[in-house]
């Protein structure tokens, strides 16, 4: 089998289910969940072992999150694909200290006149965890790191299914362009787990939770969550984010 006959191989159901028991997520998949895996990497022919497609699935019942995601990269490779590329470019102009930092991608269509532009602004896209000392949102360690580089894929994401809809429309987003909810829930958890080791009242109850409590509601404000019913899930919200119980 030569190396063009490889690229070319199309996308199975088997190995599509191999990925899924080797990436460990097989398990913690809903039936639908797999099956919409399943059929968005076989629609488009991405392949999960050259990191064109993966899956993430963490926590259960009302916190359970499943995202699929595209490496940015298939974008550029499928827009090539069409023959119309006629060139691109990502520029950035402001600064993170100056809360103006933006990303602006340039595509190239030879089948139209103009130019296309699109521009993203990272107070939208940074992704964000609790500082554990502070309890205050951040960036994470790779938006702390590298903020261009992760604006600019962003951008690049963005553009490349914009300017190519015919082609790209449907397929999933990159990483980048998620918010940081997921890893914030994920986060939080973590963070509870540590106030319940740290020290704990009479009944159970965690020694300055209710500061953290404010903290959390605002984080999840989607799940509408109340100072009230927080407070009366006694803190065990670890049971939504992860697989492990009480013991």
């Amino acid at each position: 089998m030569n190396e063009l006959t490889v690229k070319e191989e199309i996308v199975t159901p088997t190995k599509l289910e191999n990925y899924l028991k080797i990436a460990g997520v097989a398990s913690n998949l809903t039936k639908e969940e797999r099956e919409n895996f399943l059929q968005i990497a076989m629609d488009f022919n991405l392949n999960p072992f050259k990191r064109e497609i993966y899956c993430t699935s963490y926590g259960q019942g009302e916190w359970k999150k499943t995202s699929i995601i595209i490496g940015y990269e298939v974008y550029i490779k499928r827009a090539e694909r069409t023959g119309q590329l006629d060139g691109w470019n990502v520029t950035t102009t402001g600064s993170v200290q100056g809360n103006d930092l933006k990303a602006i991608i340039t595509i190239h269509r030879k089948d139209r006149k103009f130019p296309f532009v699109h521009e993203v602004e990272y107070s939208e896209y940074v992704q964000t965890v609790i500082d554990k000392d502070s309890k205050k949102l951040r960036p994470n360690k790779i938006w702390s790191e590298k903020p261009i580089t992760m604006l600019k894929k962003v951008a690049t994401a963005q553009g490349f299914r914009l300017c190519f809809s015919d082609e790209l429309g449907g397929i999933p987003y990159d990483n980048s362009e998620l918010p940081g909810t997921m890893e914030r829930e994920v986060q939080a958890a973590h963070q509870i787990k540590l106030l319940e080791s740290e020290k704990t009242e009479e009944h159970g109850q965690v020694a300055g939770q209710n500061e953290f409590i404010e903290d959390f509601i605002q984080l999840i404000p989607e799940k509408e969550h109340t100072k009230k019913n927080v407070e009366g899930k006694n803190f065990h919200l670890k049971e939504f984010f992860c697989n492990e119980k009480e013991n």
